[in-house]
């Protein structure tokens, strides 16, 4: 489901935190799931809000709610009064009304990663009856057979179930379940000491090493022992990887600690390696890793690494390949399938009638051509015989001859040390000075920033007028280029993590908490200041209420010549107007209203 995050650029305190716009109650009641850390286990729902109140039933993660209130008891613990429901949808009927301990609930409609029902059982035989209430004089709702989902239970006599597929729900008694499973889509390795690895044992005993996996890799959970260890699979992908080679896995038991559940995959530490391929090499499904290819290395065993090829957001082919055969880079990977050393600008032409010629793109070097009219990609790695290793939004990575592609790699956007380009001083950027730098105009203040580049005659011009609100620019200025500055701004180089973030990319958090507030006019650098596209962030723009006339908005790129807008200023009439940006552009604003989207419908 798409959220959406709300930053009105009405009164800008654009600073690495940001500021927190006020809150109303009004956000009650909502939806929720149980999203009990030990998921294995079942939330009590309490007459009373303290712990001591009795239980009206216990419920496993996965269980859908709906917050009617909320109250904080003499302790400090906030209690939700919660209404389970027996189904999953909020128009199901209300099973029970208790209270429940907050911290243990996840907003549903604002977290991309929130569970769904987690616990499984099957009919001891297909005259097992399901009831209304928890009692063998309860009135009959059906007679069930096949597999169901587990909510919770009252007692050890009964379970609430659901019939898979459907809302129909009931009490069943518990000798009358069989075969119960546990199973998590959606898990991740992360080492409780704060590790880069956790170690895979074979057996229940911890007795024999299967190997291990890296801090970040994605993982199924399919059991769980009494002394707190769970039995996990990697797949190597987000993407319906319990439905996808079932016999290519690696798996072993971890203990309970060295796993998370609830939390967003950009939220997540990533250790995983980064490689690539010395020579061509097999996986999984039949696919081919090119030599050169970029590999994230997922985990190890004595002698073959468990690697990925692909993005594990878009359905990458993970298997086991030999040590030798593949080179560690020292770096470490991401979740969106190889670390970038870059960006790329395809030499895109334009035909006679104005349309955008096709760029010859491959699966694998040498097989099949496939074509691209976007100019943008990352880079991945140059790979042998004049190719290069590519993605674009939402997209898994593919080949391009390296002929005509300009590139620009991500060493060269920042500078190793604090430096300013004098206000007034018009000079020819070296090679030292090429890189992002930071226009700052304080509040009251008025500046005009002009790059003269040496490949066009269209010079890049930022003006900032006296307002009561700061104004930031970020701009790439490679070497050779003009730099004129006039009026009252600082120009900075910048460092890494040196920028103002308008919303980090590396931990968004929880977009409906972090609400903030901005004015003026901006430009951000996608990658660094806004997310780039493997969170699946894109954008909507409206202008600001009562400076319709003077709000505008445009994309460029760092391989911008002045002559590639990807907005006009008209393009703000549009109430709806939807922006996609990718890593490596800019977004610059004037006096507008930008909605963040993200999600994935």
């Amino acid at each position: 489901m798409k959220k959406f995050l709300l930053l009105f650029l009405a009164a800008l305190c654009l600073t690495p935190l940001g500021c927190r716009a006020e809150k109303e109650n009004g956000l009650i009641p909502y939806q929720a799931v149980i999203a009990n850390p030990l998921v294995a286990d079942r939330l009590n729902v309490r007459e009373q809000p303290n712990a001591a109140s009795a239980s009206l039933g216990r419920f496993y993660s996965g269980t859908p709610v709906t917050v009617l209130d909320e109250t904080t008891d003499g302790d400090g613990t906030v209690w939700a009064r919660v209404q389970v429901h027996g189904g999953q949808w909020s128009n199901a009927s209300v099973l029970v009304e208790g209270y429940a301990m907050k911290q243990y609930l996840m907003r549903k409609n604002r977290n991309y990663g929130a569970p769904g029902l987690l616990v499984t059982a099957m009919p001891v035989d297909s005259r097992v009856v399901l009831r209304e209430t928890p009692s063998g004089q309860g009135g009959q709702v059906a007679v069930i057979s096949g597999r169901v989902n587990v909510l919770g239970d009252v007692g050890d006599d009964w379970r609430y179930v659901q019939r898979i597929g459907s809302d129909l729900h009931g009490y069943v008694r518990t000798a009358q379940l069989t075969d119960r499973v546990t199973e998590i889509p959606d898990a991740f390795v992360i080492p409780a000491d704060g590790g880069d690895r956790v170690t895979l044992y074979q057996d229940k005993e911890l007795t024999r090493e299967a190997g291990v996996l890296y801090a970040g890799v994605p993982v199924r959970v399919t059991d769980y022992t009494r002394a707190g260890w769970a039995w996990v699979e990697s797949y190597g992908d987000l993407n319906d990887h319990y439905e996808r080679h079932s016999a290519n896995k690696m798996a072993g038991y971890v203990h309970q600690e060295d796993l998370t559940v609830f939390v967003q995959p950009w939220q997540v530490t990533e250790k995983m390696k980064d490689a690539y391929a010395l020579r061509e090499l097999s996986l999984a499904d039949g696919a081919i890793v090119p030599q050169g290819a970029a590999l994230t290395v997922l985990g190890e065993t004595q002698d073959r690494y468990w690697a990925l090829y692909g993005s594990m957001m878009d359905f990458g082919v993970a298997g086991m390949v030999e040590k030798s055969s593949v080179q560690l880079t020292g770096r470490y990977a991401g979740i969106h399938g190889g670390g970038r050393m870059g960006y790329a600008d395809l030499p895109i032409g334009v035909d006679e009638e104005g349309y955008a010629e096709a760029f010859p793109i491959y699966t694998v070097p040498g097989d099949q051509e496939h074509s691209t009219w976007n100019r943008l990609a990352q880079l991945v790695r140059p790979v042998d015989g004049g190719m290069l290793q590519l993605r674009q939004r939402g997209e898994g990575n593919f080949f391009a001859p390296a002929e005509g592609v300009r590139l620009i790699l991500e060493e060269d956007l920042w500078h190793d040390a604090d430096r300013e380009i004098a206000v007034g001083e018009n000079r020819i950027a070296g090679e030292d000075d090429a890189g992002l730098w930071l226009l700052t105009v304080e509040p009251g203040k008025e500046a005009a920033l002009t790059l003269t580049k040496t490949e066009t005659a269209l010079p890049e011009v930022y003006h900032a007028a006296a307002g009561d609100q700061p104004v930031y620019y970020t701009v790439y200025i490679p070497a050779g280029t003009q730099v004129t500055l006039t009026g009252e701004g600082v120009l900075t180089a910048a460092r890494q993590g040196s920028l103002p973030v308008l919303l980090n990319p590396d931990d968004p958090g929880d977009p409906m908490e972090d609400e903030a507030l901005f004015s003026g006019s901006g430009r951000f650098f996608c990658d660094a200041q806004l997310p780039d596209e493997h969170n699946y962030f894109d954008y909507r723009l409206e202008p600001m209420p009562g400076a319709e006339e003077d709000a505008w908005a445009k994309v460029t790129s760092l391989f911008s010549d002045g002559e590639d807008a990807a907005l006009d200023e008209a393009a703000l009439i549009d109430p709806e107007m939807m922006v996609e940006i990718n890593a490596g552009e800019f977004l610059e604003l004037h006096n507008c209203v930008l909605y963040v989207n993200y999600g994935n419908g």
